[in-house]
């Protein structure tokens, strides 16, 4: 259970304490979310296709072989993207990770 404790240096504001009195501070940890994006030119062959893919793949390895603990949310399939500079395939990929308090 946990009760609120008035903070004697700072008046009327307050804090939420565990009432037994421990806290556990790397029990909780607060989570962030991630985007990333990966482009290749696109194409109007197969080859661009698997360019994308073999990237996908690629990014999704790297992040395995890391130190991050994360965990894959979404991935979306390849899509065209209009920009200035021409089109563009796209892919993204979402993940959350779980971070440290700082």
């Amino acid at each position: 259970m946990y009760k609120m404790k008035h903070l004697e240096a700072a008046g009327c504001q307050q804090e939420i304490v565990p009432a037994n009195g421990h806290f556990n501070q790397a029990a909780i940890r607060p989570q962030a979310n991630f985007k990333i994006v990966m482009t290749t030119v696109a194409y109007d062959n197969q080859g661009n296709l698997a360019n994308i893919e073999d990237t996908m793949i690629a990014v999704f390895n790297k992040l395995a072989n890391s130190a991050i603990v994360f965990s894959v949310t979404a991935i979306s399939a390849p899509t065209i993207l209009d920009a200035a500079s021409g089109s563009l395939l796209m892919a993204e990929l979402q993940i959350t990770v779980l971070t440290t308090w700082s």
